[in-house]
């Protein structure tokens, strides 16, 4: 559908069209620079390509407001995802890569952005879900409508208690101290794993791992569609990153993957848990983790000092029995606040709102 620009006083807001695509890319890294976010002086034309023209949907809108000499001062981004409310197929969007330049900030460029964006994918998609930062949260709520569902609780496995400490207080001899921590919690925080289970490193995806994919989907009420095409684009498609897929297998059988990445997180490099998928029971998943901090870790060539993860869904309720401790949600490092807006669903529209319908992990949150 053919979106004509709209022009408010000295800025021009507009889908993106391929020829500014480079000018995009360049704004982009700008931005990120002026934040010092996370991604600042990563960003790149590949990963862009893979991360809105490549996805398994092939579909996704993308905005900019142009200042009065034409520069690109801002960017919305919305790619979209197959997805299902129970039975009910679904598009879904999902809001990534939003910001003003600081120069323009303050002045209701970015809500006019939003609006802009939100008027022209109306008859696109059935919802649309985002977690922003505490900077745009209210411009979301406030003037988009959308309701915050939950802020999703982070945790974290200690694997180096003492190098966590030291990275934060500079204790000297802090090793003596920890070390004693460390063994008891590991210890103390355990499931036991059946001498016939295997867990092997292996990224190769084939009918078996997306009959699992598909009877995990089912579990939840609301979630994306992953499959084995979304697994490979999502995790082993991506310029510039690395990820490891576990498979937890049982008499040939298996029972569940998990895909984990090396990132810095609390200021440690650590071992992140983006996205897991079981049959039957969450138990399975478990039994992986607490087989990774017994005996895996020592699969994988990078030091990391604890494992982390955040999300929605049953499982992580169950995360403390292999030793995963709940972070206050003052103390995370970026809470993730799940909003979500209806577009156009009627029959199912109030389930989209009862967060404990929804499958999230942070395979869903573009920042990793």
């Amino acid at each position: 559908m053919e979106k004509t620009a709209t022009k408010t006083s000295a800025f021009r807001y507009s889908r993106i069209e391929p020829a500014d695509y480079q000018k995009l890319i360049q704004s982009i890294d700008e931005i990120l620079c002026e934040g010092n976010s996370h991604n600042a002086g990563k960003y790149d034309l590949n990963h862009w390509y893979w991360q809105y023209l490549k996805l398994p949907s092939a579909k996704a809108f993308i905005y900019g407001v142009f200042d009065e000499n034409d520069l690109l001062i801002g960017y919305y981004h919305i790619p979209c995802y197959t997805g299902h409310i129970g039975e009910k197929k679904v598009l879904i969007g999902m809001i990534q890569d939003v910001a003003i330049s600081q120069k323009s900030r303050g002045g209701g460029v970015f809500r006019q952005l939003a609006q802009y964006a939100h008027q022209d994918i109306a008859q696109e998609v059935d919802f649309i879900y985002t977690f922003p930062n505490h900077k745009s949260i209210h411009t979301f709520i406030k003037y988009n409508q959308y309701s915050l569902l939950k802020t999703l609780p982070a945790y974290i496995l200690p694997i180096n208690a003492a190098k966590i400490i030291h990275s934060k207080l500079k204790i000297p001899l802090i090793n003596h101290l920890a070390t004693p921590f460390t063994f008891l919690h590991q210890k103390i925080c355990q499931v036991n794993v059946p001498k016939d289970y295997q867990f092997i490193f292996d990224h190769s995806l084939n009918l078996e791992t997306e009959q699992l994919l598909k009877s995990f989907n089912a579990l939840h009420r609301i979630g994306l569609d992953k499959n084995n095409q979304y697994i490979q684009w999502r995790f082993f498609d991506k310029p510039n990153s690395k990820h490891y897929l576990l498979k937890v297998i049982q008499n040939q059988k298996l029972l569940a993957i998990l895909v984990f990445k090396v990132d810095e997180m609390l200021g440690n490099p650590s071992l992140l848990l983006m996205d897991f998928a079981y049959i039957e029971t969450e138990n399975h998943v478990l039994m992986a983790l607490q087989w990774l901090k017994d005996v895996g870790l020592s699969q994988i060539p990078e030091s990391v000092n604890l494992l982390f993860t955040s999300g929605n869904s049953l499982i992580f309720n169950s995360l403390y029995k292999v030793g995963f401790v709940k972070i206050p949600n003052q103390f995370s490092p970026r809470p993730l606040n799940l909003l979500t807006k209806n577009i156009r669903l009627t029959d199912c529209a109030n389930a989209i709102f009862d967060s404990n319908n929804w499958l999230i992990t942070l395979a869903d949150w573009d920042v990793f």
